[in-house]
């Protein structure tokens, strides 16, 4: 297994998402709190979230994150499956359309 390297961008945002979860939950708890003061809350926490999956996805220079727990993997050809039919006939760009068409 390889060593990640560091990335202390990623660990403020991974601070900062906890603690307004934290935070907001403590906030909650404690008191009654207004459908405007929970948005509220909600909103800080959706903010911070939004900041570290950005950084996640293209916070290196467009690049994603070489510290995420997860590669990030780029796109793909779709896999087309076996290009022949059922029967072993050659199915035609747009077999699934030819079948729903004639119902089978």
């Amino acid at each position: 297994m390889t060593a990640k390297s560091a990335c202390e961008e990623l660990e403020r945002f991974k601070r900062d998402v906890v603690s307004a979860l934290l935070e907001a939950k403590r906030l909650r708890l404690s008191r009654d709190v207004s459908i405007q003061e929970d948005a509220q809350l909600s909103r800080e926490a959706y903010k911070n979230a939004d900041a570290l999956i950005k950084h996640l996805l293209v916070g290196h220079g467009g690049k994603p994150c070489p510290a995420g727990d997860r590669p990030i993997v780029g796109a793909t050809q779709p896999f087309m499956g076996n290009r022949r039919g059922r029967h072993g006939r050659g199915v035609s760009s747009d077999g699934l359309e030819a079948r729903a068409r004639r119902g089978t």
